[in-house]
């Protein structure tokens, strides 16, 4: 039985995105196991779809600084992720609709 390529391993970019999301999920304090998981699928799933599109957008032609890209981006997004959904927590989305309904009430 052989053992894995390490170029193969390296290079993978879905292993580097979820790679990154699992490490950025130790960084990230979550309220509850399934937003973790929630946030966990989200940077996974950036990382997949951008990081591709970003190292194209750069020109990058290595595959491993490709899935190094991929991999900071899965970490990053995770964070980024958890940043907008506290944020949205934190909005009072109901008083902001309320006070614009009442403006423009009369138009």
């Amino acid at each position: 039985m052989s053992s894995p390529d390490p170029d193969l391993i390296a290079g993978n970019t879905y292993l580097a995105a979820l790679a990154g999301a699992i490490l950025g999920l130790k960084a990230i304090p979550g309220t509850s196991v399934k937003e973790r998981w929630g946030n966990l699928l989200m940077g996974a799933l950036l990382a997949i779809y951008i990081g591709p599109a970003m190292v194209d957008y750069l020109h990058i032609t290595s595959v491993r600084v490709a899935a190094g890209i991929t991999f900071a981006l899965g970490a990053a997004g995770l964070v980024a992720f958890a940043a907008i959904i506290d944020g949205i927590r934190q909005t009072q989305f109901g008083a902001i609709i309320s006070s614009w309904l009442s403006r423009n009430k009369g138009a």
